[in-house]
């Protein structure tokens, strides 16, 4: 539904912006399973639920890409895995601090 969405936001963008319909495929609205099959299917579910949960972050790390932030989401994790083991902020390969990652989370000055 989500993916569903956002294919509309960019269709409609694109219109505002160029004037043209952006041609984006087959752009349909997703279905849903209905109740009676997901009853039925109760018992798979710890199996179902790992590859669902697996494809979901694949899916999540796709519009990420798209959007532009997963450099930023890996900076912003990274720093926290630093921060919970208590190693400095400074790193060689150059990434960056926390108070510039709370400056591109927030879109500005952080709060103090």
């Amino acid at each position: 539904m989500l993916e569903y969405a956002l294919k509309q936001e960019r269709a409609k963008y694109h219109k505002l912006k160029y004037g043209t319909e952006l041609n984006q495929g087959d752009l349909k609205m997703p279905t849903f399973e209905s109740e009676e099959t997901k009853d039925t299917e109760a018992p798979t579910a710890p199996q179902n639920s790992q590859l669902t949960w697996k494809q979901g972050r694949q899916l999540l790390r796709q519009y990420l890409q798209e959007v532009g932030y997963t450099d930023t989401i890996l900076d912003v994790r990274s720093q926290r895995v630093r921060s919970l083991l208590g190693l400095s902020n400074s790193e060689p390969n150059g990434s960056v601090e926390t108070k510039n990652l709370e400056q591109i989370l927030n879109g500005g000055e952080s709060p103090k």
